[in-house]
């Protein structure tokens, strides 16, 4: 027996579990590991080396990391994500050929510097692991293509991390961030940035070197002010800045072309600039919880619109042009002050999710019978007084909200079987 083979028989005595074994015709391990918790790989046509290991979800059964693991040299990608381990060894730093480590959620508090020796590794996953600290001496990882330190408690992102030119994905998701460092400008193969729910009241205008970036989330910070450089970013593709306290939306937006998801809801926006038509690409569109008093008919032109989030603004009119959007799946323009909805919207025939509660609707034009994929419905808190006969027609209807409306009477065409269904 290979000594590789007998340090895994010893795990599985020790921890009282069995490993699926694998050998490495599977080109990611992924392939195999989202099957099964335990699960080992060894390399092909070798069952002496042992290169992939996971232990994953043993939660208080695996509270210390295995010594055995260590003496794996060949190790490449190790999984233990989802266990209660409060110390992390600085023997791991011998595990040299590593490439992937998975710790996410753990119970580490500290990340030991010596880590920094894992000079191999491409993918870092230390998710809420409970770390107040990030060393320094990580910019030594200058392979790293991956980091995720998100839902940790980190208070300061240290410049050094700038060094860490190769990174392609960084999640910084729900720490304590108050400050971003104009350095990390510098890591121009970045294409995903996730720093949404932090501290952040400055986005640094350097930040618009980052011209690889495709998705970049800042939502849940105190920002005020969105620097009109980020216009430079031409290939992005995501767009999340809700939930901070943007008054103004730069004109110079509308170049980004190639964005497909804007989300500003939570902002304190009150004009929507009509240069945001341009935006062709745009599929989903989120300004729900501001100020907006008008929305621009020129809104019209972003064809591939499929979710258009508007509610809890202060809209007293619809433009018929809106029924130029034919792509839109989802509707949502609940607590605005609509009066009057308009007949053409019933060209939207790809219609699911339609919310209009708590507007002035005192009239519901039978021509909304043409949206025959409507499935939710949701007109509560309106003025109607009558509800058309020939909304009966809509068989894909599976949930309509009527209730504190003033209607007299309900036709009996009306399926009972609609749940949820109130008048």
């Amino acid at each position: 027996m290979s000594k590789d083979l007998a340090i895994i028989k010893k795990l599985e005595q020790q921890l009282g579990i069995k490993f699926e074994a694998r050998f490495s015709e599977f080109s990611e391990f992924s392939e195999v590991t989202d099957r099964f918790r335990f699960c080992v790989q060894y390399k092909l046509n070798d069952a002496e080396q042992v290169i992939k290991l996971r232990l994953r979800g043993l939660l208080k059964n695996l509270q210390e990391v295995p010594f055995e693991i260590v003496q794996l040299k060949n190790l490449q990608q190790l999984d233990l994500g989802y266990n209660e381990i409060n110390t992390w060894p600085v023997e791991m730093a011998k595990l040299e050929n590593l490439q992937q480590l998975d710790l996410s959620y753990n119970k580490l508090s500290v990340w030991p510097i010596e880590m920094a020796k894992l000079e191999n590794l491409q993918l870092l996953n230390l998710e809420s692991t409970q770390l107040s600290v990030w060393p320094v001496e990580m910019d030594n990882l200058t392979n790293l293509q991956l980091l995720d330190l998100s839902y940790n408690e980190l208070s300061v992102w240290p410049v050094e991390m700038a060094n860490l030119t190769n990174l392609k994905q960084l999640y910084l998701t729900d720490n304590q961030l108050h400050v971003w460092p104009v350095e990390m400008a510098k890591l121009e193969n970045l294409q995903q940035l996730y720093l949404d729910d932090n501290r952040l009241n400055i986005w640094p205008v350097a930040m618009a070197k980052l011209e690889n970036l495709q998705q970049l989330d800042l939502g849940g910070n105190q920002l005020s002010v969105w620097p009109v450089e980020m216009a430079k970013l031409e290939n992005l593709q995501l767009l999340d800045l809700s939930f901070n306290q943007l008054n103004i939306w730069p004109v110079e937006m509308a170049k980004l072309e190639n964005l497909q998801q804007l989300y500003l809801g939570k902002n304190q926006l009150s004009v929507w600039p009509v240069e945001m038509a341009n935006l062709v690409n745009l599929q989903q569109l989120s300004l729900s919880d501001n100020q907006l008093s008008v929305w621009p008919v020129e809104m019209a032109n972003l064809v591939n619109l499929q979710l258009l989030f508007l509610g809890d603004n202060q809209l007293s009119v619809w433009p018929v042009e809106m029924a130029n959007l034919v792509n839109l799946r989802w509707l949502e323009l609940s607590r605005n002050q609509l009066s009057i909805w308009p007949v053409e919207m019933a060209n939207l025939v790809n219609l699911q999710d339609l919310y209009l509660s708590e507007n002035q609707l005192g009239v519901w034009p039978v021509e909304m019978a043409n949206l025959v994929n409507l499935q939710r419905l949701d007109l509560g808190k309106n003025q109607l007084s009558s509800w058309p006969v020939e909304m009966a027609k809509l068989k894909n209807l599976q949930k309509l909200n009527l209730s504190k409306n003033q209607l007299s009477s309900w036709p009996v065409e009306m399926p009972i079987e609609i749940s949820s269904t109130y008048w």
